[in-house]
């Protein structure tokens, strides 16, 4: 037990990772319901990753930008304008 407590306060010192905000809180996330391939799909949107808001970095062009907001183009933009 003691090595997940210093594995823990290891990664709350990470909280600027982008990938801390996803999981705060270390330990294994069972997706039962989901498929395999589901529930990678389902990490990577989590993460952030997509083709349409990644792609600019193996083409060397400027990081897109929201048509409506001017704001980067990411994943939670995607989401937040879907929800709102």
């Amino acid at each position: 037990m003691h090595y997940r407590e210093v594995w823990q306060a290891e990664w709350d010192r990470c909280s600027a990772n982008k990938l801390h905000s996803v999981k705060p809180h270390l330990g294994y996330c069972r997706i039962t319901h989901l498929s395999r391939h589901d529930a990678v799909i389902l990490r990577i949107l989590f993460i952030g990753h997509a083709r349409v808001t990644r792609k600019y970095l193996l083409s060397g062009d400027s990081q897109p930008l929201c048509d409506k907001c001017q704001c980067s183009l990411t994943v939670k933009l995607f989401y937040w304008n879907a929800v709102v």
